[in-house]
């Protein structure tokens, strides 16, 4: 694992291919611990798979950093778990996708969907008690939304 500025960059470092399975063939323990931040996808193509108990915590996680770079997360099974303790961004300057299925779950403080101009992010979150929790705001483009306790209500 290779360390640039106190952040984890994927998608070309670990593994020849740059993904990352905490819970598949030894890369990482089931329980990773970024540290800082984790880039998926800082300058090219990058993937992160946690499944069945693998877990990471990070404190801010980006999906596709530069532009024209793209970084995928797939978080899928009972056990399977992102914490961010800060911020998610799906998409911030490249592109950025995000899928949380068969009860899997990621949280973070504040989410983002296509942060800058020219960014595209998308997140699918399917499957009965999968859960993309964000305890202060999400924002999608340029349009924030916050959690009231009955549901989701937009920025005032």
């Amino acid at each position: 694992m290779s360390t640039q500025d106190n952040h984890n960059y994927r998608n070309y470092t670990m593994s020849t291919t740059g993904d990352v399975n905490p819970d598949g063939t030894g890369k990482q323990p089931d329980f990773w611990d970024v540290g800082d931040a984790l880039s998926v996808g800082l300058s090219g193509s990058g993937a992160l798979t946690v499944e069945g108990v693998g877990v990471v915590s990070s404190t801010n996680g980006f999906l596709g950093w530069k532009s024209g770079s793209a970084g995928e997360a797939i978080i899928t099974g009972s056990a399977a778990r992102w914490h961010n303790s800060e911020k998610l961004t799906v998409g911030f300057y490249g592109e950025g996708a995000l899928t949380v299925a068969a009860q899997g779950e990621v949280s973070n403080t504040e989410g983002t969907i296509g942060e800058h101009t020219g960014s595209t992010g998308e997140v699918t979150v399917t499957g009965l008690d999968s859960h993309w929790s964000n305890s202060s705001w999400l924002t999608v483009g340029d349009k924030r939304l916050e959690y009231a306790k009955r549901g989701l209500a937009p920025d005032r």
